[in-house]
């Protein structure tokens, strides 16, 4: 349920009102350190108890079907054990003791919903290990954006590779998705970067999600960003797109 949400506001210093109670600080505090910990454990394959939990940035947010609960998102920065992660927490004030239930998305700025998030993460990983055998260890470094919503060029099937450029990056669709382009969005197309090391070797990958026309979600494409990597060094990596306003929320 914590995966419907709707942007709402700016950072704020602190979580919404009755979200904590003075008397539940302490016991906030502590679940956060613990979810913080659990979630950066998750994508680099071991659990750092020494590492520093430190808030970024505070945000409030809503369940479309359930405006009157109150939930947010917090994004801390974890550091220790030669790493620093920054993980994005999505928290929910419910009944029961302690009154809070989190959840962890991916490492970074991602603009997919957690649902999407979790079920990209998945075929990515299934993406990644396609050359290479089970049991490796699989990390996911801090995931950015490459291209916001209206700036990705999306080329059709056979056509040339469109022109881009820091924030504007482009991609050509493959022929699989040709019976499909009539069913997507593609004015709307966000890319994102996902820095996966598998068996300690680079294979970062290109997602760029194209919309549904109908609403239902977004469909994921990947790009083996790695292979270019490997062949022409770092600056194969699409650049950061600019960060948005502090008071735009994508």
């Amino acid at each position: 349920m914590l995966g419907m949400f709707a942007a709402a506001a700016l950072a704020v210093a602190g979580p919404p009102s009755g979200g904590v109670l003075p008397a539940e600080q302490a016991a906030y505090d502590a679940m956060i350190i613990e979810q913080a910990k659990i979630a950066d454990a998750r994508f680099n394959g071991s659990r750092c108890d020494a590492a520093q939990v430190e808030v970024v940035s505070i945000r409030p947010w809503k369940i479309t079907s359930r405006p009157d609960m109150i939930v947010w998102r917090e994004k801390v920065r974890v550091a220790g054990c030669g790493r620093t992660s920054v993980e994005n927490l999505n928290i929910g004030r419910f009944e029961g003791t302690p009154p809070w239930r989190m959840t962890s998305g991916l490492p970074g700025d991602s603009l997919a919903e957690v649902d999407l998030q979790e079920w990209t993460y998945k075929a990515a990983v299934d993406e990644v290990f396609q050359d290479l055998g089970a049991g490796c260890e699989v990390r996911l470094a801090d995931v950015y954006i490459a291209g916001r919503p209206g700036d990705v060029a999306v080329a059709p099937p056979g056509a040339a590779a469109p022109t881009t450029s820091k924030g504007h990056p482009g991609i050509v669709l493959p022929d699989a998705l040709r019976p499909h382009l009539e069913g997507l969005d593609l004015t709307g197309a966000w890319m994102e970067v996902w820095p996966f090391q598998v068996c300690g070797k680079d294979r970062t990958l290109g997602v760029t999600f194209l919309p549904r026309k109908d609403g239902r979600g977004s469909f994921p494409l990947f790009m083996p960003i790695w292979t270019e990597v490997a062949a022409h060094g770092p600056s194969a990596l699409p650049a950061p797109a600019s960060a948005l306003p502090s008071a735009a929320v994508p």
